[in-house]
């Protein structure tokens, strides 16, 4: 099993799925074919990870160190 995913599209589901991966403990590479739309949906993650930690939703992690796990890929192959 590998401990990194690629998340393709950083709209609602690509950040869902970006935010719910990284709170199993996976690296996630956020790409998005549209200038600055990958960038745009951290700030989006970070406001849910504020309301899933003050909900106890990150399986005890801080919402840092989920927030740490994404990072935003320049191209799909770097995905």
């Amino acid at each position: 099993m590998t401990d990194k995913a690629a998340v393709i599209a950083s709209g609602l589901i690509g950040r869902g799925w970006a935010t719910s991966v990284s709170r199993a403990g996976y690296d996630v590479a956020l790409y998005d074919a549209a200038l600055g739309c990958a960038h745009a949906a951290l700030g989006f993650i970070d406001t849910v990870l504020a309301d899933l930690h003050r909900d106890g939703l990150l399986n005890g992690n801080a919402p840092d160190a989920v927030r740490g796990r994404i990072k935003v890929a320049p191209t799909v192959a770097d995905a």
